[in-house]
């Protein structure tokens, strides 16, 4: 269950720069939310918390090392 008022008080709370935090994989937070296995019963949290890293900054083009960018992975 994604705790969308939780991570919004996470992201709110910390440096403009954590929505740019990068796995091993190169795998961006928007890539980590695209990536849930739950995200169609999680859909419109998930668009929410989306819409909130794109509002602090995150890449939608940002590639990981697979060369797959966010929104290509939806």
């Amino acid at each position: 269950h994604l705790q969308v008022d939780l991570i919004q008080t996470i992201l709110s709370n910390s440096p403009r720069h954590v929505v740019h935090w990068r796995d091993h994989d190169l795998n961006t937070p928007l890539h980590l939310l695209i990536m849930r296995k739950h995200l169609k019963s999680e859909m419109s949290q998930a668009r929410v918390l989306f819409q909130m890293l794109l509002d602090r900054g995150a890449d939608p083009l940002a590639m990981n090392s697979e060369d797959m960018i966010p929104i290509y992975n939806q």
